[in-house]
């Protein structure tokens, strides 16, 4: 019996990644439900429209390496990675998005204001909360600090 070979990074669906500029220190974090090496191929197409990554490619002459880029998070659920992704814009405040993804509720000031080195770095620094690995573990970290969620 073999163990399952681990998955590569470009061929995992259903993530949150961020891109380092090879050249640069600017940033970029999106997210895809399709492979990550076909999203890649996106932000290198000079194609219109073309993407944030793209548009920086080609106004700075710029290259991304695949050892820059990196999986944040595995969401399969469309929603969770969309919040995922809104999450980790705030958090990291990458300079090359265009927007910060999904329009988060209010209450995810509270939680991103009691961690500002991000969700999963604040666990990293000695707080109780575990990291979060999926958008859903919000809730679990709202109750962990007594956060009542807003009715709409």
């Amino acid at each position: 019996m073999q163990p399952k070979d681990k998955t590569k990074n470009h061929q995992k669906c259903g993530v949150v990644y961020k891109i380092s500029c090879s050249d640069c220190d600017e940033t970029y974090i999106g997210e895809t439900g399709r492979t990550l090496s076909y999203r890649m191929r996106q932000h290198a197409s000079q194609r219109e429209p073309t993407t944030a990554v793209g548009e920086h490619i080609g106004r700075e002459n710029h290259k991304i390496k695949d050892e820059e880029v990196k999986v944040l998070a595995r969401e399969s659920n469309t929603w969770q990675r969309k919040i995922r992704e809104a999450v980790e814009i705030r958090t990291h405040k990458p300079e090359m998005n265009k927007d910060n993804g999904y329009d988060l509720p209010a209450i995810y000031n509270n939680i991103l204001q009691q961690h500002p080195q991000g969700v999963g770095g604040a666990h990293a620094e000695g707080l109780t909360s575990p990291p979060l690995k999926k958008a859903s573990d919000g809730q679990k970290l709202r109750k962990s600090y007594n956060i009542q969620s807003q009715q709409r």
